[in-house]
């Protein structure tokens, strides 16, 4: 006899298992570099048929929000802000945090960036994630309060994926070297150089 909430033959326990393994093995694709898999790829890697991802995810924007829920989930522990030292110790926790951050997900923001002007989901989740990252440094950075708004808008902009980008794939510097330049280039804007 089935216990409470299970079915006799499995079925919802099949169907769970199954919808996880298609939200993996989209996942799985983006990671390698599929930045933007269709549903035969995510068929082909979870090895179901191509009709079996359409009867878990009504389309290809539901398999996006649930990929998306479960990236933001795991980006959260990179996003918490540094409260607490002097001001260079906050800085280079909080640029450590957000290249780790950046590093892990890079294919995952390109692939928003592919598909996002045709996604209001994706506008929208990615409107949080930018006020949440903001946020995060606003509560890293007190100091912030103090500078005007171009110096502001400037560390914005330094912080953002788009200049980690930059400068580790186009001038590729390493990890290391990255974040010296934001570190030291933020220090500069805010007055505040070793």
């Amino acid at each position: 006899m089935a216990r409470k909430g299970e079915t006799s033959d499995g079925r919802l326990d099949r169907s769970v298992r199954t919808r996880a393994k298609i939200a993996a093995a989209c996942i799985e694709l983006v990671r390698e570099g599929n930045l933007s898999p269709t549903s035969e790829d995510v068929a082909l890697r979870a090895e179901v048929g191509h009709r079996t991802v359409f009867r878990h995810f009504q389309d290809m924007e539901s398999l996006l929000r649930e990929i998306q829920s479960q990236v933001e989930a795991a980006m959260i522990k990179f996003i918490r802000p540094e409260t607490e030292g002097y001001f260079q110790t906050r800085l280079a926790t909080l640029v450590k945090r957000r290249g780790l951050l950046y590093e892990e997900t890079t294919n995952f923001r390109l692939s928003t960036m592919v598909r996002i002007w045709q996604s209001p989901f994706l506008q929208r989740s990615n409107a949080r994630y930018q006020s949440a990252l903001w946020a995060s440094t606003q509560a890293s950075l007190p100091e912030l309060a103090k500078a005007p708004a171009n110096v502001r808008a400037a560390i914005r902009s330094l912080l953002a994926f788009s200049t980690w980008y930059e400068l580790r794939h186009e001038q590729e510097l390493s990890v290391r070297q990255a974040a010296r330049v934001l570190v030291q280039s933020i220090e500069t804007l805010l007055g505040k150089t070793a």
